[in-house]
């Protein structure tokens, strides 16, 4: 059984680097994960001038777009963006521009045709 079969149905297990396997020992509901995945790849395609996108500006738009939806009562989004964000980068969606704070993201070389 794959990494990917072993959680609930409905849900995805989040992937990362820093694990041996790749993946995280918890699940997220799909129903929070593809809205967060869309906004994430949509808005780092459409403001990227070529220095990436700050992940701070990325909560602040799920913060704005998502407040509200039935799956995020907290109106909270630091945390899911950065997890999304992790799994994203680790599929090869997504990379980190520089080692300096804050963080900034670009899609990683995939043609804009591509993504959602």
């Amino acid at each position: 059984m794959t990494a990917q079969g072993i959680h609930p149905p409905g849900r995805r297990r989040l992937r990362s680097a820093v694990r041996p396997d790749g993946y995280e020992v918890w699940t997220i509901d799909l129903e929070q994960y593809q809205p967060l995945r869309e906004l994430i790849l949509k808005y780092v395609k459409e403001l990227d001038k070529g220095e990436g996108v700050f992940v701070g500006d990325l909560i602040l738009i799920a913060e704005a777009e998502l407040t509200g939806h039935p799956k995020f009562p907290s109106g909270k989004f630091t945390n899911w963006i950065r997890f999304v964000k992790v799994d994203l980068e680790v599929e090869g969606l997504l990379e980190r521009v520089g080692k300096s704070s804050p963080q900034r993201v670009r899609l990683a070389g995939h043609p804009p045709s591509l993504l959602p």
